[in-house]
């Protein structure tokens, strides 16, 4: 089973958890239904502030092609 710790959130925009010591965000993509995708985190993503956790889930919803790779299934949300 997996320990899972919730770091921050902003609601309707992403949240930071602690993952079994890995660091994942989750991200809130709008659409008729707002869904959660999960994404592991870069070694120097995890010191990033809330501000800049903010900005990732904002390029991460611009892009998602680009951090696929990292997508987590199914997504972290609590």
């Amino acid at each position: 089973m997996k320990n899972i710790k919730e770091i921050y959130s902003q609601p309707w925009e992403f949240s930071l958890y602690e993952v079994d010591d890995q660091k994942v965000i989750t991200v809130i993509f709008p659409d008729r239904i707002d869904y959660p995708r999960s994404f592991q985190l870069l070694k120097e993503e995890e010191s990033f502030s809330k501000e800049d956790h903010r900005k990732l889930a904002e390029r991460i919803k611009k892009n998602y092609e680009a951090y696929k790779s990292r997508e987590i299934t199914p997504p972290i949300f609590e």
